[in-house]
């Protein structure tokens, strides 16, 4: 099995882990209420189960939906507070006799996981879970940022690791992206590690033993973060969950000490990072996939139908930032962005962008879609400085005007406001013209320009 072959493999197995894992749900036509929902989870010592005890405040639901949306019966024991009433669970909705103030139940995390997400280390486990799979909320309407809070009872000395912000008393808050993206969250055993790097507070959990030292991951991640905040100021996020997820991927016949990374913003920033098992400290910095994922980090959410927006900009600054950084040199991230563009003309010619992009996992249209959508933010950094703008100042726009929005924005959306922004439609004819076509962007001119000076 040749290399690229193996990475591909591998990279279709990760997908496959993500989308089976923590698909997103459809949202409900309508927002807010004034319904708050008070949640105390204990997991059991086996992480096997998850007993929830829910208080109701402000309007009382009439109906509550589960968050387990792959699968509603692994949410059972379902009892009414006082009383202790038994209730049904229809199609992942559990409806409330009247007077009922609260609510329990059991979550059967093994049914909710698959094998992959599991983690034993001898006396201690771990798993991971889409943040949503042990919530409930009020049927139909979707909560407001705070009216879903959990508290944790730590009784079986089980660390809970998520994205969401934690009050002075303890409790966390979960946003309302909670139920609108993928994310993750992690039952743990072991506690896991913190650090703040570039305005953001990172919780790291680590799945499995690493060779890598605690003092060398940090950095890793550190720099990445650091280089990241050199074209938007600052991380965006204030808060990321990293779930580093040691891997023996040399089998696979990949040499990379980091082998593949995601980035979700569903219930908060988080990096799920597959890391090989035997990398040491000095075989982590300056590698591209944690900048690359950061960058998704640092973006506002745009919808998942447009990866050649999404790619393309993170592939484009991954090498562009980590010049800025001294990670490589100018020469080499030029060079790497040559190649790269070199590998996307190659699969091109077939279909449109605008088709490839729409089909990408299904065509396995990565080269193609990734490297287009960075040629694309090339050509515009290219046209902006000859405005007196660069992309980085587009960019930082971009995350004012969609960094606090609930729904993802589409592609269209930002580019449309990005046009209003410079005053001219040189976003949407850019991306229109090139998405249109079958043809690798002409990058040649645009790279040659920019060549001999600094990122």
């Amino acid at each position: 099995m040749t290399r690229v072959a193996a990475l591909l493999l591998l990279l279709a197995g990760c997908l496959l882990l993500i989308s089976g894992c923590a698909a997103t749900p459809a949202a409900p036509a309508t927002t807010g209420g004034g319904t708050t929902l008070a949640h105390v989870i204990t997991p059991t010592a086996r992480l096997d189960r998850v007993d929830v005890a829910v208080s109701f405040g402000g309007t009382r639901p009439a109906r509550l939906r589960v968050g387990a949306t792959r699968d509603p019966t692994a949410v059972s024991e379902i009892r009414a507070l006082p009383g202790g009433q038994a209730l049904d669970l229809h199609q992942g909705v559990i409806a409330l006799p009247r007077g009922a103030n609260g609510i329990t139940y059991s979550v059967d995390v093994e049914r909710l996981s698959t094998r992959d997400r599991w983690v034993r280390r001898g006396a201690s486990a771990a798993v991971v879970l889409a943040p949503d799979d042990l919530l409930v909320r009020a049927d139909g309407a979707l909560p407001h940022d705070g009216a879903i809070t959990v508290r944790v009872d730590a009784r079986n000395d089980v660390h809970v690791s998520a994205a969401w912000n934690q009050r002075r008393d303890g409790a966390y808050v979960v946003p309302t992206s909670t139920f609108l993206a993928r994310g993750w969250m992690v039952l743990d055993t072991q506690e896991p590690w913190r650090f703040d790097a570039a305005g953001c507070h990172f919780e790291v959990v680590t799945l499995a033993p690493i060779t890598a030292t605690r003092e060398g991951l940090e950095r890793w991640l550190g720099d990445a973060a650091r280089a990241v905040a050199g074209g938007w100021g600052t991380m965006p996020p204030t808060k990321a969950l990293v779930i580093l997820r040691p891997s023996n991927a040399r089998t696979f016949g990949a040499g990379d000490a980091v082998l593949f990374g995601s980035a979700m913003h569903g219930g908060g920033s988080t990096l799920l990072l597959y890391i090989d098992a035997g990398a040491d400290d000095a075989s982590l910095p300056g590698e591209w996939i944690a900048v690359h994922e950061m960058v998704h980090l640092a973006m506002p959410r745009v919808r998942s139908g447009d990866p050649w927006f999404t790619e393309g900009v993170a592939t484009y600054y991954q090498e562009i930032l980590r010049a800025r950084a001294g990670m490589i040199s100018a020469n080499d991230a030029w060079r790497r962005l040559g190649e790269g563009f070199a590998r996307g003309r190659r699969q091109s010619g077939r279909a449109t962008l605008r088709a490839e992009s729409d089909a990408m996992n299904a065509r396995h249209a990565y080269q193609r879609v990734y490297w287009s959508g960075a040629a694309i933010a090339l050509l515009l950094d290219v046209e902006l400085r000859q405005r007196g703008r660069t992309l980085d100042d587009a960019m930082r726009e971009m995350t004012s005007a969609f960094g606090s929005g609930r729904r993802p924005a589409s592609a269209d959306e930002v580019l449309t406001h990005l046009d209003d922004w410079l005053g001219e439609p040189l976003f949407t004819t850019t991306a229109a013209k090139h998405l249109a076509s079958r043809a690798f962007p002409d990058v040649d001119a645009a790279l040659r320009s920019r060549a001999n000076s600094a990122p």
